[in-house]
C-alpha cells in the first residue's frame, strides 16, 4: 500500500505537490499562533504567581550563596589565624633554638665585653722560694671564669676554647688543658657582656685580681666594644645521659604537698 501511495505521489504534477507543501506550512503556523495566544491569555494573577515563585526561588538561591560565601570567609580567616599562630610559634621556637645554641656554644657570637690576660710572674726565681704561686694554675683560671659568670658574662673563651657547661679546665703536668685541648701560656680569657660590669667585678679591692697580682701573676683587663668568640670546637658526646620521656618525667616529679 505504502509503495502504491509513494508511486502515486511521484505521478502527481509539481504544482499540486507545491500546494500540499504550502497548506502544511499554513497549518503549522496556525497551530503555533494558537499556542502563543493561549499562553498570552493566561490570567494576570497566574502570571504574577509564576513571577513571584521565580523571584522567591532566586532569593533563596542568593541567600544560600551568601551563607556559603560567609562560611568560606570564616574558614579562610581561621586558616589565616592558624597560619599566623604557626608562624609566631615557629619564630618563638627559632629564637629559643638560637638561644640554646649560644648557651651550648654551638654558634659563633660577638658583642661588647672584656679581655683578661693572665701570665706567669716575671719576678726573679729564688731557689729557696715556692714557685707555685708564681705560675698560673687551673684554679686561677676557674676562679676568673666564675667571677665573670657571676657578673653576667653571656659567652666566654679561654685561648679560643669556648666555655660551656661540659668544659673542664685542668693542669696536666706543665700543660694547661681546656676542653681536652692543650693551650699555652699566657692565657687570654674573652667574655661577652657589659664591659663595665665585668671589669668592675674583677677589679674589686681585695678581690681575685688583687690576690693574683699580689703574688706576682700578671693580670691585664681591657674593655672592648666588640669581641668575636668562635663556636665550640669539639661537641661533647653523651653516652649515658638520655632525655627523659614525658611519662617518666611526670612520674619522677615529687608529690605536691
Amino acid at each position: 500500500m505504502a509503495a502504491k501511495i509513494k508511486t502515486n505521489l511521484k505521478r502527481l504534477p509539481w504544482p499540486i505537490f507545491g500546494v500540499f507543501l504550502v497548506l502544511g506550512g499554513l497549518v503549522a503556523i496556525q497551530m503555533k499562533t494558537r499556542w502563543a495566544l493561549q499562553r498570552a491569555s493566561l490570567p494576570l494573577n497566574a502570571r504574577i504567581e509564576v513571577v513571584q515563585a521565580m523571584y522567591l526561588n532566586a532569593q533563596e538561591e542568593i541567600e544560600r550563596l551568601r551563607k556559603e560565601i560567609a562560611s568560606l570567609r570564616t574558614k579562610i580567616e581561621e586558616q589565616e589565624r592558624a597560619m599566623a599562630q604557626g608562624e609566631d610559634y615557629l619564630e618563638s621556637l627559632q629564637k629559643s633554638l638560637e638561644q640554646m645554641k649560644v648557651i651550648a656554644g654551638l654558634t659563633p657570637v660577638e658583642g661588647p665585653g672584656v679581655i683578661v690576660r693572665l701570665a706567669d710572674s716575671q719576678r726573679p726565681v729564688i731557689l729557696e722560694q715556692d714557685q707555685n704561686p708564681l705560675v698560673v694554675h687551673d684554679l686561677d683560671i676557674v676562679q676568673v671564669l666564675n667571677e665573670l659568670k657571676a657578673a653576667g658574662a653571656e659567652a666566654i673563651t679561654v685561648n679560643g676554647q669556648r666555655i660551656v657547661a661540659m668544659s673542664a679546665v685542668r693542669c696536666s703536668g706543665p700543660v694547661m688543658q681546656v676542653n681536652q685541648v692543650s693551650i699555652p701560656s699566657p692565657y687570654e680569657i674573652k667574655a661577652i657582656g657589659d664591659p663595665d660590669t665585668l671589669a668592675s667585678a674583677l677589679e674589686l679591692r681585695g678581690g681575685l685580681v688583687d690576690q693574683l697580682r699580689s703574688v706576682g701573676i700578671e693580670v691585664r683587663i681591657s674593655r672592648e666594644n666588640k669581641i668575636h668568640l668562635p663556636a665550640l670546637s669539639r661537641t661533647p658526646a653523651f653516652r649515658y645521659a638520655v632525655p627523659v620521656s614525658e611519662e617518666n618525667h611526670l612520674a619522677a616529679r615529687p608529690p605536691e604537698e
